[in-house]
């Protein structure tokens, strides 16, 4: 009796391997044929990626916020659309310094703390940024650093 037992358990544990992986399979057919999951999909979107064009820093900078009790240290990072852009940045610093300063002290704190008033400054300085540059543009700019206290 104990080897009639022992058989019993065997194929017990064979079918259910046996259901195991065909519930897998049936599975990832599932998922690969009408759900649309696809390998070849996946390495579409990894290759869309964009290419980061020349980058520049601007600088860091410690400024009052509007209402003069906050302040703002961020650290800017800019990317052009071309080198020679990169290279007039670095000879009108002072002046696109001066205006990203003014821009950061008339801000409040309730307008650039939230993700979409970070997005905004983002444009504002971009946007100012490039009435400075006489050829070329800026065309994103990235935050290293962004601290309100």
């Amino acid at each position: 009796m104990s080897e009639e037992k022992s058989g019993l358990n065997y194929s017990l544990i064979v079918g259910i391997l046996i259901a195991v992986v065909l519930a897998t399979g049936i599975s990832y057919f599932m998922m690969v044929n009408l759900a649309g999951i696809d390998q070849s999909e996946e390495s579409e979107v990894s290759t869309t990626a964009r290419e980061l064009g020349p980058i520049t820093e601007i600088g860091e900078f410690l400024v009052n916020l509007a209402g003069g009790r906050r302040f703002i240290r961020l650290n800017i990072t800019v990317e052009v659309d071309d080198a020679d852009v990169a290279e007039e940045i670095d000879r009108r610093r002072p002046q696109i310094r001066d205006t990203i300063i003014s821009i950061l002290r008339s801000k409040e704190q309730e307008e650039i703390s939230s993700e979409q008033g970070a997005m905004e400054l983002r444009s504002e300085i971009m946007e100012k940024t490039n009435e400075k540059l006489l050829e070329g543009t800026v065309t994103n700019v990235f935050f290293t650093e962004f601290v309100i206290q």
